[in-house]
């Protein structure tokens, strides 16, 4: 599957992406905050070996993921494993016929 969902987030795998990636801070990398609860949906590394470069712009974060997997956390959602790609992770949106919302978590 080339996409997955986390509570209020949405992962896109992606086929490339021109971005120029930066390491993945130590301790990972926060993508998101709970508005509510003060949680936070962060990337950290799960295998040995792992490389993780990451890019942002006003709709999300690119990750690159390299050499072994990477793990989105939460501490109310249950953890996904990112293998080896590239990704977008931004907010997941939900669509009536008169508006557009963001979902919350």
């Amino acid at each position: 599957m080339n996409q997955k969902y986390q509570g209020d987030v949405s992962i896109i795998k992606l086929a490339k992406c021109d971005a120029t990636f930066q390491p993945l801070p130590d301790g990972g990398l926060v993508v998101a905050e709970g508005e509510v609860t003060g949680h936070n949906h962060r990337v950290i590394t799960k295998d040995r070996g792992t490389v993780i470069g990451f890019a942002r712009d006003s709709e999300g974060f690119y990750l690159k993921v390299e050499g072994g997997n990477a793990l989105l956390t939460h501490q109310e959602h249950a953890e996904i494993e990112l293998e080896p790609a590239i990704y977008f992770i931004g907010k997941q949106y939900e669509y009536d016929e008169v508006a557009e919302r963001r979902v919350r978590d």
